[in-house]
């Protein structure tokens, strides 16, 4: 199974993301860029919530790429997306280590009618500890 490996309490050290595109009904690339106190498994999850989803489809196809920002390795990640809570989650494919600069990328569907971006949160969790949601 998936491990943390933790230092004091699981926390993100930073969180930001930004958006490609905020035109309706277009394809948006959302890309979260993220620092951890605790090295994270492979298979543990980061989840990033807080999209209007309502025209959105559950899917399991979700595909992420990982960038590690000190070799600039890029990784293929699976994921999920959930209409119902506005969510996708990403598992991760190799270790994440702990005080180091991520970077995880997705695309999604802006809605049909205007609004101002969404806020969004990130959050992580293996079958032993959570990183508790923080805001982006």
């Amino acid at each position: 199974g998936s491990v943390l490996t933790s230092v004091g309490i699981p926390a993100f050290l930073g969180a930001y993301a930004v958006e490609s595109n905020q035109v309706t009904q277009q394809t948006n690339t959302i890309t979260t860029f993220f620092s951890v106190n605790l090295d994270m498994s492979a298979g543990s999850k980061i989840m990033v919530r807080g999209f209007d989803a309502s025209h959105e489809e559950d899917t399991n196809d979700v595909p992420f790429v990982l960038t590690d920002g000190v070799c600039s390795k890029s990784y293929r990640v699976a994921g999920s997306f959930r209409h119902d809570t506005g969510s996708v989650v990403a598992y991760l494919p190799v270790e994440v280590s702990a005080f180091t600069n991520y970077s995880l990328e997705f695309e999604i569907k802006n809605p049909a009618r205007a609004q101002p971006a969404p806020q969004l949160q990130i959050g992580a969790a293996s079958s032993s500890q959570t990183i508790a949601f923080t805001t982006l």
